[in-house]
């Protein structure tokens, strides 16, 4: 029985496209103001989170769904504070976006140690916890001028995108090999004959 993870490898390419644009869109427009990055972020987190929830709702069940929930959760709720509040000082964005990093990558990470009896090149989901916690850790250290943090969350956003891509692409590779050592399914006529 395949992970969920696995299973929804399309899931993990889409959010990683969705996280180059994030960070290409950051990258193009630096001065953008403080209220327009709070909205780009909150939408990033909400469609992250949801993009979570929906790879955990799979019909077989895993122990890690829990991973799942509470990263999709998470994303959807500070996504959502960033629409409610959004005069928050830069400070505080910072802060909440570093939380966000850190939790993200955690879970990332855990996630990826429970694929590893399941498939090869988990270190692709490893590596994106890593940088994903890194980032959390270098807003916290940062200079707090806004064009330092608009260029860090572009390239974190990319970084992130593009390890997410090349994990799904994994996965997919590693499902067709699976299907093919399973072999062709019963026929028609084996199910009628059966």
């Amino acid at each position: 029985m395949a992970h969920p993870l696995v299973r929804n490898w399309g899931t993990l390419v889409l959010e990683g496209l969705v996280a180059i644009l994030f960070g290409i869109i950051f990258l193009a427009v630096p001065f953008a103001s403080l209220l327009a990055l709070t909205y780009v972020f909150g939408a990033f987190a909400i469609v992250d989170g949801v993009l979570a929830l929906v790879s955990m709702f799979s019909p077989e069940r895993s122990g890690s769904r829990w991973a799942l929930a509470i990263y999709g959760i998470a994303g959807i709720i500070i996504g959502i504070l960033a629409f409610v509040v959004p005069r928050i000082t830069i400070m505080a964005f910072v802060y909440l976006l570093a939380a966000w990093a850190f939790i993200i990558g955690i879970l990332r990470i855990i996630s990826a140690i429970a694929l590893r009896r399941e498939i090869r090149g988990e270190w692709v989901q490893i590596l994106a916890g890593i940088v994903a916690v890194a980032f959390g850790l270098y807003l916290l250290f940062a200079p707090s001028r806004l064009i330092a943090l608009v260029l860090a969350i572009g390239v974190y956003a990319i970084i992130k995108g593009v390890l997410l891509v090349i994990s799904g692409i994994q996965l997919r590779h590693h499902v067709e090999e699976m299907r093919r050592r399973a072999g062709p399914g019963p026929t028609l006529q084996g199910r009628a004959a059966a």
